[in-house]
């Protein structure tokens, strides 16, 4: 029973590992490109939304965004109704990065059909549901 927790762990750290190798290249790290493509498909989002995602651990999505914001990756949009929060939204060059991070997983999601079966698939389908 305890070998499912392990090996959504290691599928988990392989993924990880894929990206950062790719966004090396650039100098991001997989969780960056994974938050600039989480933002690129809501398309404004608050720390606290990033937050809730877990992709990051939420003391650390605030130093994340700052690195991403001076990087030219986001930019910073302030809240009409509270000055104090804001959102962020993607720069032509986060775009660019999200794209590519939607393209290794894309790629990622090709490498497991080729090994597991229809029927796999769907029951991981099913687990994701519950976990939500």
């Amino acid at each position: 029973m305890e070998r499912i927790p392990v090996i959504i762990g290691k599928i988990s750290k392989y993924q990880r590992k894929y990206i950062d190798e790719a966004l090396s290249e650039i100098g991001l790290m997989g969780a960056q490109g994974i938050i600039l493509a989480k933002i690129k498909i809501y398309g404004t989002m608050t720390p606290k939304e990033i937050a809730k995602m877990g992709i990051v651990e939420k003391s650390a999505v605030a130093k994340v965004l700052k690195k991403l914001y001076e990087l030219g990756y986001v930019d910073k949009v302030s809240s009409e109704l509270d000055g104090r929060s804001y959102k962020v939204k993607l720069t032509s060059k986060g775009e660019e990065v999200a794209q590519i991070v939607k393209d290794l997983v894309i790629e990622l999601e090709k490498k497991y059909k080729t090994i597991l079966s229809e029927n796999t698939l769907k029951e991981l389908e099913e687990l994701e549901r519950f976990l939500i």
